[in-house]
């Protein structure tokens, strides 16, 4: 792959770029009484996580309160398939992080992490997951890039990719 690719290029800004909101949102953090900006920085409750076991887990992001009404009987099928399986779910929504708790559709529920290096690899390190699964198109190039890094096995679900625009996405 040419260094200078426009495909390249566009990845190092948004990495650069990232970096610096990284930066940002860590001094905001340190005085914001925000709800869940802690989890969005990738700090999660040692004592939510401490309920876990060391069986299969599954992290599934879904964004909003669409995504997860839309994961919501998958949730439901794949614990009647492998009913020891561990659920975690990140949303970027208060109502969506809501609606889970209120379903009970996940074992654990918080915020994403922003798609930041750091903040990923804290989550990555927190969920110790098995499969990463991402509801509909909610692509986040740093937290892909990660996870596959980490050799984590990367699943969409309930999305579609067209033939045009997969080579887009692949890029990611």
């Amino acid at each position: 792959m040419n260094f200078f690719s426009p495909s390249r290029l566009v990845m190092i800004f948004y990495r650069a770029l990232m970096f610096l909101l990284y930066i940002l949102a860590r001094i905001i953090g340190l005085f914001s009484p925000l709800s869940g900006f802690q989890e969005r920085l990738g700090f999660y409750s040692r004592k939510a996580l401490d309920h876990l076991d060391d069986g299969p887990r599954i992290w599934l992001h879904a964004a909003s309160a669409g995504e997860v009404n839309a994961i919501e009987p998958f949730c439901r099928a794949l614990r009647k398939q492998i009913p020891n399986v561990q659920i975690i779910v990140t949303t970027t929504s208060n109502t969506g992080k809501k609606l889970v708790q209120e379903r009970e559709s996940a074992d654990l529920v918080f915020f994403a992490p922003l798609d930041m290096g750091a903040c990923v690899r804290r989550a990555l390190k927190a969920f110790k997951r098995t499969v990463y699964l991402v509801a509909e198109t909610e692509f986040w190039p740093n937290a892909l890039r990660l996870v596959s890094q980490s050799g984590v096995p990367i699943l969409l679900i309930n999305g579609r990719i067209s033939d045009r625009s997969f080579p887009a996405y692949h890029r990611l």
